[in-house]
């Protein structure tokens, strides 16, 4: 993989720069430093899991948010004026490299001196990421994957069939399946009156990079069209276990609507929903280090969650 990325920066012009493998997981990313104290992120997108188009759409979009002030990494064109190029098969990118402190790790808590405040930022970052990409595109024609009511509680949903999670019990499978069901029925109800449009879809701890008094978004890799909602329901699953998780919530939502109105009475089916995602997005890495213990941890939350909502609703 050195040797690819090696060879792609050819593309870009860079003859002998520096190559630095930083990153292996959904995509292989590598940190080139080409000279002059110029950084970039180099990333050699993981076969089959977006298509070209979907990759172009995904670069086109960063490239007008950052181009409309939104601190995220912007593309850099090869040396051919593309944003996208194939090196021995495999699609490769590149962007601007972020100096920044992520936020938190997965599985820590968070060590932030001005939580609430960092939140509140964030939560403006949201709406202005929303509000930018609305006037962009009119939210509905672009080629990336559909966080909607398909996406998320269909027959084949964007990561996975959850309840075939093959370390659930017979009776975990059976309450997963209902709490679809009931999940399905609900957001049919609700789809009319949902914000719906492009989400990042993925703003956890490590996506998110501190930079002096700045928020910088990185890993777009899991954007699409979806919920609103679960944008935010995304985040405040990863903090839900804080001390004061009901101060970063009320703060999230705080400044998200400085910026634009959300309506948050559905939210908590929207955390549910995206503890069900992690249930069958761990299924394809249970072999990788900590997988199993990742997978009993998603189920456990997914299944209190799961019995909540079953108990605090009914189907009509």
């Amino acid at each position: 993989m050195r040797v690819l990325g090696k060879r792609a920066c050819q593309l870009w012009g860079w003859q002998n720069a520096e190559t630095l493998l930083v990153a292996q997981r959904e995509n292989t990313t590598f940190k080139i430093s080409p000279g002059h104290n110029a950084h970039f992120a180099l990333r050699v997108h993981r076969p089959g899991y977006h298509s070209p188009s979907q990759l172009e759409a995904e670069l086109e979009w960063l490239q007008h948010l950052g181009g409309q002030g939104l601190a995220v990494a912007v593309p850099v064109e090869s040396s051919r004026g593309l944003l996208l190029e194939r090196v021995d098969g495999y699609q490769v990118s590149v962007l601007r490299w972020l100096d920044g402190q992520v936020m938190g790790q997965s599985g820590q808590s968070l060590q932030l001196k001005n939580g609430p405040q960092v939140f509140h930022a964030l939560g403006q970052s949201m709406a202005r990421l929303h509000q930018i990409s609305d006037v962009w595109c009119g939210s509905i024609d672009v080629d990336r994957p559909r966080w909607d009511l398909e996406g998320l509680l269909g027959e084949q949903p964007l990561w996975g069939p959850f309840w075939k999670n093959p370390q659930l019990t017979d009776e975990q499978m059976k309450c997963l399946q209902e709490a679809k069901s009931r999940l399905r029925s609900d957001f049919i109800k609700w789809s009319p009156q949902l914000d719906f449009g492009l989400i990042h879809a993925d703003l956890v701890r490590e996506n998110i990079l501190l930079s002096g008094g700045e928020l910088q978004l990185i890993d777009f890799d899991d954007s699409g069209v979806g919920f609103r909602l679960f944008e935010l329901a995304t985040t405040l699953l990863a903090n839900v276990d804080e001390p004061d998780y009901p101060q970063l919530k009320a703060q999230l939502i705080a400044g998200y609507r400085t910026i634009r109105s959300m309506d948050v009475s559905h939210l908590q089916a929207f955390m549910l929903v995206r503890s069900l995602t992690y249930v069958g997005w761990i299924v394809p890495r249970m072999t990788e280090q900590g997988g199993h213990e990742r997978c009993r941890r998603f189920i456990a939350r997914a299944m209190a969650m799961a019995q909540e909502y079953l108990a605090t609703t009914a189907e009509v």
